[in-house]
């Protein structure tokens, strides 16, 4: 079931694959190297799309779909962010409720699938775990939500991805006043703009 780390070079350059998360170790960027920082978690999302999706199980008209879903994900989970400066010491990012790096996998939930020292200290690692889970999530939800619009699809997955695999129809209410309905909005918005090729600057957060 959970594949990440067999080679798969036919989907993408496995040197090129080695060597990003060499690039991206505890890197926190400063202003200046907020270009090259992007444009690095920008290859290494497509290449752990491409890596992760099984073409005899999803049918090709996902295929953007779900190269769109992974980095609207990466981009409302963690601002494309693997590391965080915490009083002067780098240290990869977590939230609360101890979901960590670039795709805020939870490590109690996930620990029995994946390393957790990989999936803190390893940006490509936790780009393929959390792509791995998200195409996981497509195949036994989001493709049932596509019958009328494809993109319904990539709201049921992180809709299940956020909220777990029961409230994969939650983004149907999304509208509604509350907290969930604003994560999905949030996500539905963000989705949107990868899509268009308008997202820019804007998954890294800067404004906030």
């Amino acid at each position: 079931m959970w594949h990440l780390l067999a080679p798969r070079p036919a989907y993408a350059d496995l040197d090129e694959w080695l060597t990003l998360p060499v690039r991206l170790d505890r890197w926190v960027p400063s202003a200046d190297e907020l270009p090259v920082y992007r444009a690095t978690v920008d290859r290494l999302l497509t290449l752990a799309a491409e890596r992760s999706i099984d073409p005899d199980r999803l049918d090709e008209r996902f295929n953007v779909l779900f190269q769109n879903l992974v980095k609207a994900t990466a981009w409302q989970e963690s601002c494309w962010r693997q590391f965080v400066r915490d009083q002067g010491r780098i240290t990869y990012i977590e939230s609360s409720t101890g979901d960590v790096g670039l795709m805020q996998i939870n490590v109690r939930v996930w620990r029995g699938f994946f390393s957790v020292s990989r999936l803190r200290w390893n940006a490509a690692y936790n780009a393929s775990a959390g792509a791995e889970i998200l195409q996981q999530l497509l195949i036994r939800y989001g493709v049932r939500e596509a019958d009328t619009v494809l993109e319904n699809a990539a709201r049921a997955t992180y809709s299940a991805y956020q909220g777990g695999p029961a409230s994969y129809r939650r983004y149907r209410a999304a509208t509604a006043v509350s907290s969930s309905g604003a994560i999905d909005r949030s996500f539905w918005e963000k989705y949107q703009a990868v899509a268009a090729g308008m997202a820019d600057d804007s998954v890294l957060c800067l404004g906030s």
